[in-house]
């Protein structure tokens, strides 16, 4: 259970037409969590970031005394009716994951005419995409680089943190439909968090297919890229098949053409030294997590009891510390 006053946490707001106010919201969803605080008590501090999404936000809460040295972010975001239906999605996940270690928390959703505010847990250690990218770099200018760029017990827990993840939705009945680098984060112990539900989907059945409104393409199955109607559970296996063979080679699995595309999903190159220096328990579970054809491809409950993650407790597994 998350025990408010002993994590991190950030604020996303996300705008229509204008830019927030300081003035408190006429309108709040108050997620259990954080029952006390109002928007007014929240106070801005250094910019982490600017972009098309908005302005991200180093911010205080000294009128509480659990929050008075945490940290939060603060997000604004010009929507559209595509953001608004992304936003509700992800309130809506974020609720029916409530104090689950394996998922970012929302504390608390405020509203103010148009703009949309989410109180949530903030992670030190940024998202994997990040730490990826800063390793490949560091070891593709190495002299004398190590064959792998990250330890593979470091990958293996990422990994399973994740699957464990998503394991859990696929119980509620979800698909993430974006499980992609960009999409875990890592907290203070560098324990991985799967997060951005924006995309993720409600199925009536484990089996069910169904539309995706939006897709990453270097992250999703060959069934998402023939047929939009074929989304499914198994896209998310897809999805973190990618992610384990990039954290252990450090290369992208499949050819891309000039658009930096993806242009062919079956073949999996094995000549990158992280490849060959994976266990051949690390490269069983790439191989069928990058599985072809749809019906083959194992869940992640089948995932969950393959060899790679022998000795792995699934009830400790969400916070364990990881070096790297």
């Amino acid at each position: 259970m998350m025990v408010l006053g002993m994590t991190i946490y950030i604020l996303v707001d996300r705008q229509l037409n204008k830019h927030p106010t300081n003035k408190p919201y006429d309108h709040e969803i108050v997620h259990t969590l954080a029952p006390s605080l109002t928007f007014d008590r929240i106070k801005r501090g250094k910019v982490l970031a600017r972009g098309g999404f908005g302005t991200i936000y180093i911010a205080t809460v000294p009128s509480i005394k659990a929050l008075r040295h945490l940290y939060f972010v603060e997000k604004h975001l010009i929507l559209s009716q595509k953001n608004e239906v992304e936003i509700e999605t992800e309130e809506r996940v974020m609720e029916m994951v409530k104090r689950d270690p394996s998922f970012p928390q929302l504390y608390k959703t405020f509203r103010y005419g148009e703009c949309v505010s989410l109180l949530m847990e903030y992670f030190s250690g940024g998202c994997l995409h990040g730490v990826y990218s800063r390793k490949a770099t560091s070891h593709e200018n190495s002299v004398n680089p190590p064959a792998s760029i990250f330890q593979e017990n470091t990958v293996k827990i990422w990994i399973a943190q994740t699957l464990l993840g998503i394991n859990k939705l696929h119980k509620k009945l979800l698909i993430h439909a974006d499980v992609k680098l960009l999409n875990i984060f890592l907290s203070g112990n560098h324990a991985a968090k799967l997060a951005d539900f924006g995309s993720a989907i409600q199925i009536r059945s484990s089996a069910e297919k169904c539309v995706i409104r939006t897709y990453s393409p270097h992250f999703s199955p060959p069934e998402i890229d023939a047929d939009e109607k074929a989304a499914s559970q198994k896209m998310d296996i897809w999805g973190l098949g990618v992610a384990a063979y990039m954290l252990l080679t450090g290369h992208y699995p499949f050819l891309l053409g000039p658009n930096k595309l993806p242009i062919r999903k079956d073949y999996i190159p094995t000549t990158f030294s992280g490849w060959q220096a994976a266990s051949p328990e690390a490269q069983s579970f790439v191989l069928q997590a990058l599985t072809n054809d749809y019906d083959s491809r194992p869940t992640a409950a089948d995932l969950m009891k393959h060899s790679w993650f022998k000795g792995i407790d699934w009830n400790k597994i969400a916070d364990q510390p990881v070096d790297i």
